[in-house]
């Protein structure tokens, strides 16, 4: 795998990540986070997060030079009833490289007629499936969101959603 378990490993070793792992004994991996340019090249440094399931908050870690910086404690954006999951490197079997080519060859099938623009992508756990999460924005003010399972490689869902929507008046 690319970038992400390389990264994971450095901050596995990391003194700040080590000493705050000693006061969150019970935190686990939630995510990999990263804006992406329309090309899918990688346009900030990858954010690592770490949930605290008895607060229900969440820690992120932000590799910056030789070093990780980390970022205030937050609150977790879940839906209401849904389960935090860890994530399991174990089981991605598919890296940002080939999880955007596979993104890029189906995009224009799902989505016609749109024109990409910056948007960001998430590896995370989700419903117990590991997957590469891709959002882009278009020209056409529209999100698309196309996730893509770390294990096969198969497109598991993809939406549209407009962000504007047209009111009338009366």
């Amino acid at each position: 795998m690319d970038i992400p378990l390389s990264i994971y490993s450095e901050l596995l070793k990391a003194s700040e990540f080590k000493k705050w792992k000693k006061g969150h004994n019970n935190s686990f991996l939630s995510h990999f986070f990263c804006c992406v340019n329309s090309k899918g090249e990688l346009t900030s440094s990858w954010e690592i997060g770490f949930i605290i399931p008895d607060k229900e908050r969440i820690t992120i870690f932000v590799k910056e030079g030789n070093d990780f910086a980390i970022k205030m404690e937050d609150g977790i954006f879940k839906e209401p009833g849904s389960k935090l999951e860890e994530l399991n490197l174990k089981t991605v079997k598919l890296s940002y490289s080939d999880a955007y080519e596979i993104a890029k060859r189906e995009m224009p099938s799902l989505f016609p007629k749109e024109i990409f623009n910056d948007g960001f992508v998430i590896l995370q756990s989700l419903n117990q499936s590991i997957i590469w999460n891709f959002s882009f924005v278009t020209q056409s003010l529209k999100f698309l969101n196309l996730k893509i399972s770390a294990d096969s490689g198969k497109v598991e869902n993809y939406q549209a959603v407009n962000v504007i929507e047209k009111q009338t008046s009366s």
